[in-house]
């Protein structure tokens, strides 16, 4: 690792936010704030004027924020995405172009991938520069994105065994999925009440832009859910939907939902670590950080899979962990209020029969394994 002066400058991007900061973070403590630089998208979408909650995240943490806005490969084209899909076509050789202006103009030492459609164009042109890539595979699945990046890459790190097969032995590294601080201090500290009540506490969750599916399905229930018990929501907020803004105006109608619902767009501190770790139920999006968190808090949780995910990786990871007892699958196509109150009126009534479990082993280490080998090479 180079020192003082020469430390190196650290390009990082990609589409998993999360294990994504875990590696800034370390990085943070041994090279310096001055030597990243995060590449991502400013705004929720493309057609979105909300930011994104990687852009708050990472303005809130300090670090340079680079915007790229570039375009993906839309595999499934129909009536409903014709128009984005078009408009995402035109952004991929847009995207390039900008991914070299990046490149050329900050001259990272390393590049860092998180997989996803923004990392092809930005580890394309680090590799004509012969900067050295690297990659991370969150997901029990490989994506095209990575498996493209992997060909640039010198290592690719992988969250589960099970990704090893899917690369060279002298690529691929076992490393698991780096977790930020927030949840690892979460898994450390003892559970506590998130409410000055006895009830039982369910946390709905639709991944960091929150899930507007999901939130449909809920709107009708609340009320129910709030006889018996809290709710914490974290809802999301994109422009076209507005969905934390009508949640808002239904917790200021209802006097029942005082003081026993919580909703908020997205939190990256540790109150939303605490949540996930005090919940008695989680029902949530089947996202590999989620599931990997779930594993180590072993939380009972109801999964519903993003159904258009790449290679439906989501609904193999929510079957994944739905083998060890903990979690059930509820298919998208199948969620409704109703099928959603009795799924989670079933969770509730299962008491202890969850409690045993085939355990999961968490590496606790990712960021510090993956930082070794960024940075000693």
């Amino acid at each position: 690792m180079k020192s003082g002066e020469n430390k190196p400058k650290v390009l990082i991007t990609g589409g998993h936010l999360t294990p994504a900061l875990a590696v800034a973070e370390e990085l943070e403590e041994r090279i310096g704030k001055d030597h990243l630089i995060w590449v991502g998208t400013k705004y929720t979408t493309t057609e979105n004027t909300e930011t994104s909650a990687e852009f708050n995240t990472i303005s809130r943490l300090g670090f340079r924020f680079v915007n790229l806005n570039s375009g993906k490969l839309f595999r499934k084209w129909n009536k409903f995405t014709i128009k984005s899909a078009l408009y995402n076509l035109y952004l991929i050789p847009v995207g390039f172009v900008r991914a070299a202006k990046i490149i050329y103009k900050e001259q990272p030492d390393i590049v860092m991938s998180f997989g996803g459609y923004l990392a092809v164009p930005i580890c394309f042109w680090a590799r004509l520069k012969s900067i050295k890539v690297y990659t991370h595979e969150q997901t029990l699945t490989t994506g095209l994105a990575n498996k493209i990046v992997a060909r640039f890459s010198s290592k690719v790190f992988v969250s589960w065994k099970e990704n090893l097969k899917d690369y060279s032995e002298d690529k691929a590294v076992f490393t698991g999925n780096p977790l930020p601080d927030i949840f690892k201090k979460a898994y450390k500290l003892p559970q506590k009440k998130l409410f000055n009540n006895d009830l039982i506490t369910i946390m709905i969750t639709g991944g960091n832009q929150g899930s507007h599916r999901i939130n449909e399905a809920v709107k009708p229930i609340l009320l129910k859910l709030l006889r018996n018990c809290n709710v914490i929501h974290q809802s999301g907020n994109t422009s076209p939907t507005y969905d934390y803004t009508e949640l808002k105006k239904l917790e200021e109608k209802f006097k029942d939902m005082r003081g026993k619902y919580l909703v908020y767009d997205y939190d990256s501190t540790i109150n939303h670590a605490l949540q996930m770790r005090n919940s008695d139920l989680v029902i949530s999006r089947a996202g590999a950080n989620t599931i990997t968190v779930l594993s180590l808090y072993k939380q009972k949780a109801i999964l519903i899979p993003i159904p258009w995910s790449s290679k439906n990786e989501q609904l193999l990871n929510a079957k994944y962990y739905e083998k060890t007892g903990l979690g059930t699958v509820l298919e998208q196509d199948k969620l409704t209020p109703d099928s959603l109150l009795t799924l989670i009126e079933q969770m509730l009534n299962q008491n202890n029969s969850l409690t045993v479990l085939k355990e999961i082993a968490i590496p606790l280490d990712a960021e510090i394994k993956i930082c070794d080998i960024l940075l000693g090479d």
